[in-house]
């Protein structure tokens, strides 16, 4: 059995799929009496997987106000995301685990024979394929949803990332957002949370008084279940340009669906994650971020 330990944020489980199956091209095949899975062992694969949550950074999000989180997201995301994979077992490690605090370098830990990974070394297995088939394989989008997907619009992910503050964004959101929108027919839609949430900021309030109302249409939340996210990554999917303010989970699934992606950071343009997306350019500069931000608006 392959033991392995993760963190439990979005992001965090979509690259964990990555790095043990991909996109589930693995052949498998059942013995004909039991039914257990059998796979060739020149592969070297293993026959069981489990995989260990870190609890704690589930009690900040339990912290801030959110004590459902493992029973409304983070169950239903892993039987979603790991729908076709019938030897996996899932627990969370109840005591302090020193490298759970990222101070070791650790990124994957084994409990197996298996060697640790550094983040790095994790990444280089990373393909970051189109996981469209299995995030959406149930999914049924609202009305509203399925008819603004069918047209062009820019999504835009309300969650911030940064060191700075968003106080000092405010003229480049206005560059951006009116400048560019007023007098237009372009659509922008907001995702994500309404309100500050799991130690990262919000932009809601500051882009719901800049856009102008003829071109908004406001599809945040104050809540985050499965079907907000499932939601997100739908309009990422189908956006002609979705832009993000750092990297995280957000950011993340829309990779997963290869959406056409813009993001600006201040911490972490560099992430190895970045370096091996597909669909998507990081700007550390806000300059070169709007620039190009800009240019693509103007084709729409």
């Amino acid at each position: 059995m392959l033991e392995v330990y993760s963190r439990c944020g979005m992001g965090d489980i979509l690259i964990l799929r990555d790095f043990l199956f991909g996109a589930g091209d693995t052949e498998v095949t059942k013995c004909e009496c039991c039914g257990s899975p059998i796979r060739d062992p020149k592969k070297n694969e293993y026959l069981n997987y489990h995989i260990i949550f870190y609890l704690t950074p589930l009690t900040t999000r339990i912290k801030d106000g959110n004590p459902t989180y493992i029973e409304d997201f983070l169950k239903p995301f892993m039987a979603l995301l790991f729908a076709d994979i019938d030897n996996l077992f899932v627990s969370f490690c109840t005591h302090f685990h020193q490298s759970s605090c990222g101070d070791s370098g650790l990124y994957y830990e084994f409990k197996s024979p298996h060697k640790n990974l550094s983040e790095l070394e994790a990444y280089k297995k990373i393909t970051i394929p189109d996981l469209s088939n299995i995030l959406f394989k149930n999914f049924h989008p609202e009305p509203l949803v399925e008819n603004l997907s069918k047209t062009n619009y820019i999504c835009v992910s309300t969650r911030y990332r940064m060191f700075s503050p968003i106080s000092e964004k405010v003229a480049f959101f206005k560059m951006l957002f009116y400048d560019r929108i007023v007098n237009t027919n372009i659509k922008v839609i907001l995702i994500g949370e309404k309100s500050d949430s799991y130690d990262f900021q919000s932009s809601y309030s500051i882009l719901r008084k800049m856009i102008p109302n003829e071109n908004l249409i406001d599809l945040t939340t104050d809540t985050f279940f499965l079907r907000n996210a499932i939601t997100d990554a739908f309009l990422f999917k189908n956006s002609s340009l979705s832009l993000c303010f750092g990297i995280g989970g957000s950011f993340v699934i829309g990779n997963y669906t290869h959406a056409n992606i813009l993001s600006y950071t201040d911490l972490g343009e560099n992430h190895p994650f970045v370096n091996k997306s597909q669909t998507s350019s990081v700007y550390g500069d806000i300059h070169s971020f709007c620039r190009e931000a800009m240019l693509q608006i103007s084709k729409l």
